[in-house]
């Protein structure tokens, strides 16, 4: 049956506490991506983060943390197999997916993403590029980990930067003869990638469920699992998903 439900949440809870640098209330994405999984959930994926920040403002408080731990947990009880934390992961995908189709559905997905860059880093302006605001770029390593470009895009860290300072530059953005603007990508810059990045993830999620995506969706759910001693169907992780949870565990390892 796994450890308690109590038990769960003072692993959170201790967690929280030591990762909370200078005692904020709340993590940074850096800071959620360094936590232990969320009763083996991985934090460090899009759609679980999407889920966990439910009021989409870029920081995960303990509160939210704790909600999607107790989700975990009774989808656990509810599937007693190895799959249960990626099913649970692909389901909040799904829930992201939902979202992301909706009108402006993409541009307030953007918003969320860019908050969570670019929190916890200085935003800057550069001397001579008036009023053109900039982050640093250890930002980018947050987003080169969770859309995992380096398995799907064959992307490094380094490359990223190179292609977003070649922008830059392509724009008069960023001097390259300056060396004060090495360490610096323009906001601009990075709004048009996490865009590109998020056609690209929806285009994937799209082709995954090809023709029955609207029927997968209408039954996406905002509840809690039932619980497992309820009887409840196990066709589409027990929520009643036109789906079969090989494939929505296949959505979390594979489609993002």
């Amino acid at each position: 049956m796994g450890a308690h439900l109590s038990t769960v949440h003072g692993q959170v809870k201790e967690q929280f506490q030591k990762k909370d640098q200078g005692s904020k209330g709340y993590l940074t994405l850096k800071e959620v991506m360094g936590i232990r999984p969320l009763h083996n959930v991985n934090p460090s994926h899009v759609g679980v983060l999407y889920q966990v920040d439910k009021d989409c403002d870029g920081r995960f408080t303990l509160e939210e943390l704790l909600a999607f731990a107790s989700f975990a947990h009774s989808y656990a009880r509810l599937h007693h197999t190895l799959d249960s934390s990626y099913m649970a992961a692909g389901l909040a995908s799904l829930r992201m997916w939902r979202d992301l189709r909706e009108d402006s559905g993409r541009e307030q997905f953007v918003d969320w993403a860019m908050q969570l860059f670019v929190g916890g880093y200085e935003v800057t302006q550069l001397e001579g590029q008036g009023d053109e605001l900039y982050v640093h770029r250890k930002a980018l390593k947050a987003l080169h980990v969770l859309f995992d470009m380096e398995r799907n895009l064959g992307v490094d860290y380094q490359a990223l930067l190179d292609m977003m300072q070649a922008a830059a530059e392509e724009q008069q953005l960023l001097d390259p003869d300056n060396p004060d603007h090495d360490d610096w990508v323009p906001l601009d810059v990075l709004r048009l990638f996490t865009e590109s990045l998020t056609d690209g993830m929806s285009g994937i999620m799209e082709s995954f469920f090809s023709d029955d995506a609207e029927q997968v969706l209408t039954g996406v759910e905002e509840g809690p699992p039932p619980s497992a001693a309820g009887g409840a169907s196990r066709r589409g992780g027990g929520l009643g998903l036109p789906v079969t949870p090989l494939k929505l565990s296949t959505l979390a390892t594979q489609a993002l």
